[in-house]
């Protein structure tokens, strides 16, 4: 077996503050240049044709009293200090005028830009009012998400298209994702690429690039033949961890702690995890996107759970805090797809993988069937779109020590993907394997 990582044993409570917000979203509080070059666009082309899901969007909101009463609000309501802040940029100042950015976004591909919210105009955008009171009642409405839905479907059709290879164009708006300042961030030579020499390296629009893999061998797995380590289910950077979670908990509050039911929708297999782990990782837009199993085993059961997409809990938006907890609030109500596992190694029993949608990222697709064998390493799906969060859920004393990379903190660095999450206790209850 290969040299095993640092280590951390963790005691048996454990409510890891949520760290790295700074890095998570340290654009949260500004207007992002590519934003801010959409509205020069916007005003440069006021007479631009509405597209049809905008309008329905804009004309639910103008027909619906309690709706409209929160989109004039959720914009009077943002904090003086952010709205009158000019290095903010400028910012929606009525749903009218966020309609005409949105009808902007969704037709141009996402720019790159050296921030957390590239690739994501539209999490940009709405940042500032989601937080607000009426910002919390307006997006958390199922009508108002039926019509984001749709929205984010048009603005998927056309990301899909070659139309979105604009993309890679020569810096494009200043945003190219072929750009020097883009490939210092991204090693395209970790991945395949069609044709290396044509625009956007052969892929066939920019989500099928999004969606990349990489090159075999460029992230070989951990102890692939030890049953008893755990591997990490995505390239990620570490969020969260969280011992003696509980089926229902006050998760909008401060320091939130994890609620299964919710974040499993409430699933019959919940109940298995009780008072056991949660591990949560962030992936943005720059990272691979494609999740893998941790362990080896067989699939229980997928579902794909409908839910929000710019939602978020009630808090002062931008402030450092909020970022942190919302990483844990979107878990349990964002567009997700659930992954249920039985582990090969009888110690490690069921593991829930939960790949979470946010903002732009309106879409999981799952890969694998229920019933199927997989090994560890194996590809379970994928998210299409833009920047997301996991969840990796145990059950109870199952872990008997992290890799010290993969617990959060000021430092967290973005960890590897197949590379070494956790150990799994080997032998009978309560027993840790020795190094």
């Amino acid at each position: 077996m290969e040299d095993a990582p640092e280590t951390i044993t963790l005691p048996p409570y454990l409510n890891l503050p949520k760290a790295n917000s700074l890095l998570l979203l340290k654009s949260h509080v500004y207007t992002t240049p590519i934003v801010k070059k959409l509205l020069k666009k916007l005003d440069e082309n006021p007479d631009t044709e509405v597209h049809p899901a905008v309008l329905a969007f804009q004309q639910l909101i103008e027909t619906d009293a309690a709706l409209y009463q929160d989109a004039v609000d959720m914009f009077r309501q943002v904090p003086l200090k952010y709205a009158s802040n000019p290095e903010a940029g400028f910012r929606p100042t009525s749903y009218e005028h966020m309609s005409k950015l949105i009808n902007a976004i969704i037709r141009s591909p996402p720019m790159f830009e050296e921030s957390i919210f590239a690739g994501c105009p539209l999490a940009s955008l709405l940042d500032a009012c989601c937080g607000t009171a009426a910002g919390v009642n307006f997006f958390r409405n199922p009508k108002v998400n039926s019509a984001l839905k749709d929205i984010l479907s048009a603005w998927g059709a056309y990301l899909s298209s070659a139309e979105s290879l604009l993309a890679f164009e020569a810096e494009p708006m200043g945003g190219g994702w072929s750009s020097p300042r883009a490939l210092a961030m991204i090693d395209m030579s970790q991945y395949v690429q069609p044709d290396a020499d044509a625009l956007g390296w052969g892929y066939a629009s920019w989500n099928d690039w999004f969606c990349r893999k990489f090159k075999e061998g460029k992230r070989p797995v951990a102890a692939e033949d030890d049953d008893s380590i755990i591997t990490n289910a995505c390239e990620s950077t570490p969020v969260s961890l969280q011992t003696n979670v509980q089926m229902k908990s006050r998760f909008w509050l401060k320091r939130q702690p994890y609620s299964l039911s919710f974040m499993l929708n409430d699933d019959e297999l919940a109940k298995e995890f009780e008072d056991g782990t949660v591990y949560q990782a962030y992936l943005d837009s720059c990272d691979y996107h494609r999740w893998h199993a941790p362990v080896s085993g067989t699939i229980k059961k997928t579902v794909l759970v409908p839910g929000t997409y710019f939602s978020e809990g009630l808090w002062d938006c931008g402030e450092e805090e909020g970022a942190d907890f919302w990483q844990g609030y979107v878990s349990h109500v964002a567009t997700r797809a659930l992954i249920f596992m039985e582990a090969k190694n009888k110690n490690i029993g069921f593991v829930a993988v939960v790949a979470v949608g946010m903002g732009e990222v309106s879409s999981t697709v799952v890969t694998v069937k229920q019933g199927q064998t997989v090994r560890k390493g194996d590809e379970l799906g994928h998210f299409q779109f833009g920047g997301s969060t996991h969840c990796v859920v145990f059950q109870k004393e199952v872990i008997a020590d992290w890799n010290a990379a993969a617990v959060p903190g000021a430092s967290a660095k973005r960890l590897p993907l197949h590379s070494w999450l956790a150990r799994a206790r080997c032998g009978g209850e309560g027993s840790v394997p020795v190094a």
